[in-house]
């Protein structure tokens, strides 16, 4: 009997010490992980309390069924946490890469002066005492030609060229660069359409400038030749270029208060560098023939440049004065301080080569975003408002490619000319193209950190409430968006045709728009309202607020807080796991971190547990004693067993979590899942045993071999 038990088990042992036991055909094999392994002989010492020994006994087969299921759980959360990590990871970088490129493109502060000092300087000064003595009469209160004239030539003129006969530094270190231009559009004099009570009267209309209007203006050669030969005294004094149309298509863009496009082209006179004597005398001598007068005349520019070495900026500017043809000038200015030579400098030339590494970034994630959309489908990926805003921040990235390669090509080949053929337009242009990439690239810098908000619901699940309101409250807001649309605009017609002519805030339709805007928030003009029209202006103040304000306003919050209550409800039923686990993750390493150090440095003993709990000491002895078994499960230490096993991340192993996860997994409260458990511990039970009774024979044979071997050397 001795000798077959010693075959059964000789047999019945793997060759090998880690392969698996071989089991008769039908059997069903026991998973490794479940099986114990008795190196020791019976009687060794545990390792570990009695009382933590009895609490681990009673649920050491659910315990393992457990952790089996929460390995393989936990594995793939961490597996999708890596990934997200990275994920998270690689857009921080490309967020603060973007950050300080467009910061350093440019130093914002240092251009806010540059402007701050030549826009009050030029803007500032008040017209000489001799011309209005008892008035101060600063840029903005020109209203009319004669005031334009001073201001051009006792302010503007004098200040960028304070010599008068070389260029030298002014406000500082500063230089006007290219050729300063004095320009002016006209239009030309008409026969008008009169009522029949006019007739009798010899009239003439000048209207607004347009495009067509052109050269074709009341013969002004003619008369400013004339004018000038009178003022000179030479009868056969030659036209001079201020006389003459200048025909230019180069783009010079400025703000117009009246909307009009008064293009590049016009009279012009020319300061330059080299013969500025030349550009004052041109000056006096339009002076004195009228080059300026209140009917033609319709906009004035004086377009400058300037460069400021020690900040390596270029500044534009085009102050311009609009003769309306009603009455009175209106002023306007376009300040634009750009950095166009970007290589002269390290920090321009390290933003600039970390320029391509952002485009690399936005080439990569164009990719991803395609796959996603080709994965998907384009309703359900843009039923997230999430990805409606990467698609939009890619597409603008997209356009400030393409104006910032147009603009630092046509800088480069700019500035490699000599000064001399250098024109003022062609400064004016480019830096209004990267004036361009300046303004696009602030929505991208709203658009990439707003993206940003989605990688925080491992922080707080209330960010996963966010993108999910906004993704659900997306279609109801664009059906309500159409209506608010509709009605906005009906209001802003009529307050524009209602009370234009007499209040600012109204006098355009675009303007219309912005100060009904305003009354949203608050800016009411009703007494400006009521006076301008007794009846019309509480009529349509009263019905815009009710409507806009009390119906569609807290309509648009309904939505979203029907959506906001849909999005919760969702995420307690189903919640995110993935940003659980990692919440959960964060927040045990912090309590951790803390804990640890809060009892160091107080001295305080480790929490004692009760009779429901392992704590992680315990846990900690559990893990030397299993360890063969938590190894075969892929467990590494006892740290990564609680990482495992804790399911309310206080450190410690409930027996009950342990109990309920079981039953939950196993099928629920049915007679049979309470009786699997029980069947597995018994199974448990049984292979534990057989191992350890194949372990002795295994002795006993090693030692009569070794018996054998010693017996037969003698």
């Amino acid at each position: 009997a001795f000798h077959s038990r010693c075959l059964m088990a000789f047999h019945g042992v793997p060759k090998a010490e880690n392969e698996e036991i071989s089991v008769r055909p039908g059997m069903t094999r026991m998973p490794s992980v479940l099986r114990q392994n008795y190196d020791d002989e019976p009687g060794d010492e545990t390792g570990f309390s009695a009382s933590a020994h009895e609490k681990w006994a009673r649920v050491r087969a659910q315990a393992m069924v457990f952790i089996q299921l929460r390995k393989s759980r936990f594995d793939d959360l961490r597996m999708r946490r890596k990934e997200r990590i990275r994920e998270v990871a690689i857009y921080v970088i490309f967020a603060g890469l973007f950050t300080y490129v467009a910061l350093s493109s440019r130093d914002t502060s240092e251009a806010h002066f540059l402007v701050k000092t030549f826009k009050g300087t030029l803007e500032g000064t008040e017209l000489p005492p001799s011309y209005q003595p008892n008035f101060f009469v600063v840029f903005a209160d020109l209203v009319s030609i004669p005031d334009c004239w001073e201001f051009i030539r006792s302010v503007a003129m004098p200040t960028l060229y304070p010599s008068q006969t070389e260029r030298v530094p002014i406000l500082g270190n500063n230089f006007v660069v290219g050729k300063t231009r004095v320009r002016q559009v006209r239009v030309q004099g008409q026969e008008c359409t009169l009522p029949p009570v006019m007739n009798g009267m010899d009239l003439k209309c000048y209207p607004s400038f347009t495009d067509e209007d052109g050269q074709h203006t009341d013969d002004p050669d003619n008369i400013w030749l004339q004018k000038y030969r009178d003022n000179i005294g030479d009868p056969n004094a030659p036209m001079q270029s201020w006389m003459r149309w200048e025909e230019n298509t180069n783009a010079a863009f400025s703000n117009s208060v009246l909307e009009t496009d008064y293009g590049n082209s016009g009279y012009v006179i020319t300061f330059r560098p080299q013969n500025l004597s030349q550009g004052f005398l041109d000056l006096e001598n339009a002076y004195n023939a009228d080059w300026l007068n209140g009917n033609n005349t319709r906009a004035i520019f004086v377009e400058l440049a300037v460069y400021n070495p020690n900040l390596n900026l270029f500044m534009t500017a085009v102050l311009s004065m609009e003769a309306h043809p009603t009455s009175g000038i209106v002023t306007t200015s376009t300040w634009r301080a750009v950095n166009l030579s970007r290589l002269l400098r390290f920090s321009s030339a390290v933003s600039f080569g970390l320029e391509f590494c952002v485009y690399g970034f936005v080439l990569l994630y164009f990719i991803i975003e395609f796959r996603q959309l080709k994965l998907f489908g384009a309703r359900e990926y843009f039923s997230d408002g999430y990805n409606f805003i990467t698609i939009l921040n890619l597409l603008i990235f997209l356009v400030v490619f393409c104006l910032e390669l147009y603009s630092v090509k046509t800088a480069n080949t700019i500035l490699s000319k000599d000064e001399g053929d250098l024109e003022n337009y062609e400064l004016q242009g480019v830096s209004f193209y990267t004036y361009q990439v300046y303004n696009w690239n602030s929505f991208n810098a709203l658009l990439t950190w707003v993206r940003l908000v989605k990688y925080l619901d491992i922080i707080s699940k209330k960010t996963k409430q966010l993108a999910g309101t906004l993704g659900k409250a997306a279609l109801g807001v664009a059906t309500l968006g159409v209506v608010f649309i509709i009605i906005y605009v009906g209001y802003a017609l009529a307050f524009y045709l209602a009370f234009g002519p007499e209040m600012i805030t109204y006098h355009t339709l675009g303007q219309s728009t912005f100060g009904l805007f305003r009354s949203i928030i608050g800016d009411f003009e009703f007494e400006a309202l009521f006076k301008t029209n007794r009846v019309l202006g509480p009529i349509l103040f009263v019905s815009f607020i009710c409507i806009i304000f009390f119906v569609l306003l807290n309509m648009f919050l309904a939505v979203i807080m029907k959506s906001y209550e849909d999005v919760s409800i969702e995420l307690e039923r189903m919640p995110d796991e993935l940003s659980s686990f990692m919440r959960r993750q964060l927040r045990r390493n912090v309590k951790d971190w803390v804990g640890e150090r809060y009892r160091m440095l107080l001295n305080l003993p480790e929490p004692v547990s009760d009779d429901s709990h392992l704590s992680s000491e315990e846990i900690q002895k559990i893990y030397e004693e299993e360890k063969e078994q938590f190894q075969a499960m892929g467990i590494k230490d006892w740290k990564h067993l609680v990482a495992v096993a804790d399911l309310n991340d206080d450190n410690e192993l409930s027996l009950e979590e342990i109990t309920a996860f079981t039953k939950d997994a196993m099928g629920g409260d049915d007679d049979g899942a309470r009786e699997l458990p029980y069947l597995l511990m018994k199974v448990v039970e049984r292979t534990n045993a057989v191992i350890h009774e194949q372990k002795l024979v295994r002795g006993y044979i090693e030692k009569a071999t070794r018996y054998t071997a010693a017996t037969r050397a003698r």
